[in-house]
Formats: structure tokens, C-alpha cells, sequence
């Protein structure tokens, strides 16, 4: 459970390594600092930055269970406090990207970026690891342009390769993203391409 994070000797060794960053990471829950980075935002962004078919899933089913399920693979002791910083900073861009980039679609375009955006992410971390993982904490102009062209193509491929393939089916785009073998079909084959 997210509220025994603080009985969690990593977080604290998390937070230590933001403040030097002069960023506030926020993992108890009693603690309330608007510009911080909380223990429930790095939770989503490390979700999708793990590679991880299955957390994507759970990231979109059921984020509250994230942390009780996956705390131990999500905060590991290989995670530093600049990356989890980095992650956040990057999920958040991209969310926002697409968020703003599905304004102006049509409706099912709308709820292919509403229900697939977490799984766009999880394909963008997986094909540029090295523009991710840089070893910095704040991102610059060259990679925010960066994030947005690669987030926006592969968007679409990944759109054009759903339509495809659930053409037949009568699921709707929450109900593929839901579904752990649905996604993994879907992960195989825009890894293909």
C-alpha cells in the first residue's frame, strides 16, 4: 500500500537524491507541496517507462494497485532520484503532448490517444532508452521538440497498426487497453515494425 511507503528506507534515499536537484519528492502522504513530485506521480511515470507489458495494463486498469503490486520492480535500488525526477518531467510532457495533439481528431481518434496514450509511452520508452535515460533532470528545448515529433509518429503508427488489427472486433479502445493479451498482441506487432 502506498501509505506504508514511508516505512520504505528507498524512498527516503529518493527524496534525499531530488533535494540535491533542488526537487521535492513527496512520498508520505501527510506531506503538501504543490510543486512536488509525489510518490503517485512516479509511480505512473516509472509504470510506463519499465518496459513492462503487464504494469502498463495494471498503469491503465487499476493505477491505485501500481505501488501495493509493483513497488519493489518500480522504486528498485537501481533507481536514482534523478531518473525517477527525469521520468516524471518526460511523462508528463508526453501526456500533455497527446493530450493536446487529440484535440483536434476525430472522435475514435480521440479514444484511441484517451485509452492508448500509456501504451504510446511504453513503446516510445522502449525504442529510445538513450533519449530517455539521459543524466539530467531537466529536459532541454532540443528534447522537448525531440519527445514531441517521435510521440507524434509513433502515435500514429501505433494508430494505423490498432485499426488494423481490432478492425473485426467490436471492442472499443478502453476495452483493448485493458486487456493484457490485446496489448501484448498489439506490442508484438508495432515492435515489428
Amino acid at each position: 500500500d502506498i501509505y506504508f511507503a514511508a516505512l520504505d528506507p528507498n524512498q527516503e534515499r529518493l527524496r534525499q537524491e531530488c533535494m540535491v536537484s533542488n526537487i521535492v519528492y513527496q512520498y508520505r502522504p501527510s506531506a503538501d507541496n504543490q510543486d512536488a513530485i509525489t510518490i503517485e506521480q512516479a509511480a505512473i511515470a516509472l509504470a510506463f517507462f519499465s518496459g513492462n507489458t503487464e504494469i502498463i495494463v495494471v498503469a491503465k486498469k487499476e493505477p491505485s494497485q501500481l505501488y501495493k503490486r509493483y513497488s519493489s520492480t518500480l522504486f528498485n535500488n537501481n533507481l536514482s532520484g534523478i531518473t525517477l525526477c527525469r521520468y516524471v518531467r518526460i511523462f508528463e510532457y508526453l501526456d500533455q503532448s497527446l493530450i493536446s495533439y487529440a484535440e483536434s481528431l476525430t472522435n475514435k481518434q480521440k479514444m484511441f490517444y484517451r485509452h492508448g496514450k500509456f501504451f504510446i509511452l511504453d513503446i516510445l520508452s522502449r525504442r529510445y532508452q538513450s533519449l530517455i535515460n539521459k543524466p539530467e533532470v531537466n529536459l532541454s528545448q532540443d528534447d522537448l521538440t525531440e519527445f514531441s515529433r517521435i510521440g507524434a509518429d509513433l502515435a500514429e503508427l501505433i494508430y494505423t497498426l490498432a485499426e488494423s488489427q481490432f478492425a473485426s472486433d467490436e471492442k472499443g479502445y478502453l476495452a483493448i487497453f485493458r486487456s493484457l493479451t490485446d496489448v501484448q498482441q498489439l506490442t508484438s506487432k508495432v515492435m515489428q515494425e
